[in-house]
């Protein structure tokens, strides 16, 4: 997805195995799920306006994530 009328939200294909999941595509950035995670409200009520503006860009376009398995409770989240 190139960010166009089309593809302006989430546009991803992928794969997922016990190693993890890869996508290519046009998906959330790593720094968007922080912010998600970490609100309360998650972006659902008030102060989530000013939290969304600090992170920046929250989908990447031409993007390759991927997700580790959970270790522990805990994954890791990687985009190229």
């Amino acid at each position: 997805g190139g960010g166009s009328a089309a593809f302006g939200r989430r546009a991803f294909v992928g794969v997922e195995s016990v190693f993890g999941q890869i996508s290519p595509g046009r998906d959330y950035t790593p720094g968007f799920w922080v912010g998600l995670n970490s609100d309360r409200m998650q972006f659902g009520l008030y102060g989530n306006v000013a939290t969304i503006a600090q992170l920046g860009d929250l989908r990447a376009s031409n993007a390759i994530t991927y997700v580790s398995p959970k270790f522990g409770g805990m994954s890791i989240r990687a985009q190229y």
